[in-house]
């Protein structure tokens, strides 16, 4: 007979036990290789720990469904109301990111690019990671004209983060392409970004000056199409290297650093395909741009 979770050994709480439902409380799900990368130095010791933290009903494990003859999906955990008890007699104050979808590919993703960024921005050489929300707490909508007059589109992005170096702030929406959305919406959400940035409307809802727009799409090839999207928004926009574009193959948690390499690809402002840094690095190097008021960048914000 299988084993269930009646069937365990006792358990000790350990700090890092605390650590992992920590982040299961802030970050909502996690995968086995997320868990080991935040917490453990080897893949056995993870798995052999979550298995435990299972039997004692303090995470739940789940699977996602899979087609016939792909075989079986790898465990993906969540808190329990039981490991929130042990969270909460710690006293510790959490972020939950409770909402419909969170066992989904695409939430893994974010949760990737979230956990690639948390482990970076340890290096003394990165900035702070000193804000992340998501799940639809940030929104906003930017003009685009068309043939009919003007229209309104909603911009809810994957997340918003803001990376602090000192009294400076660099602030980012972050959008995971899973490239299942038509082009046509990917050229009219790209316009509405950057109507949100020329416009005065993301100062006046957080109180920031200006921004970056990040996306993080599937393949070169579907990165080649976005990228000639948004050399076609020229006309419109000179400034259209406020979105920084780059593939799943990217963003590591193995390797977090390559956030922070020239890894992200745009289109400057003299039309021409360009790979830049998305992020600030020490030496802070980065250009201004011009503004009314000036800024320090279209990843800057007023904090």
């Amino acid at each position: 007979m299988p084993q269930t979770t009646t069937k365990r050994r006792p358990i000790h709480i350990t700090s890092r036990d605390g650590e992992v439902l920590r982040h299961l409380a802030y970050l909502g799900m996690l995968t086995t290789e997320q868990v080991r990368y935040l917490c453990f130095s080897s893949s056995g010791r993870t798995r052999k720990r979550l298995r435990l933290l299972w039997q004692h009903r303090l995470i739940a494990r789940h699977r996602r469904p899979v087609r016939m003859g792909d075989g079986t999906a790898p465990y993906l955990y969540t808190l329990t109301r039981k490991g929130e008890g042990v969270v909460d007699a710690n006293a510790e104050k959490v972020q939950s990111t409770r909402y419909a979808g969170k066992l989904s590919l695409h939430f893994e993703k974010i949760n990737d690019f979230h956990i690639a960024m948390m482990l970076a921005t340890k290096h003394p050489r990165y900035p702070t990671l000193s804000n992340w929300q998501q799940g639809k707490r940030v929104r906003f909508s930017g003009t685009v004209r068309t043939e009919r007059g003007g229209m309104r589109v909603p911009i809810v992005p994957d997340a918003f983060f803001v990376l602090t170096f000192g009294k400076l702030d660099y602030v980012y929406f972050l959008e995971i392409d899973r490239g299942t959305t038509d082009l046509r919406r990917i050229r009219l959400k790209f316009l509405a970004y950057l109507d949100l940035w020329r416009s005065k409307a993301a100062s006046r809802q957080l109180g920031i000056r200006s921004f970056r727009v990040l996306y993080v799409t599937t393949t070169q090839r579907r990165l080649t199409n976005l990228l000639k999207v948004l050399k076609g928004l020229q006309r419109n926009f000179q400034r259209s290297e406020v979105i920084c574009l780059t593939k799943q193959g990217e963003i590591s948690i193995e390797r977090p650093g390559r956030l922070f390499e020239p890894t992200w690809e745009t289109i400057d402002q003299t039309g021409h395909h360009t790979r830049v840094r998305a992020f600030p690095v020490l030496p802070i190097t980065l250009p201004t741009a011009p503004a009314n008021p000036a800024v320090r960048g279209p990843d800057a914000g007023a904090g």
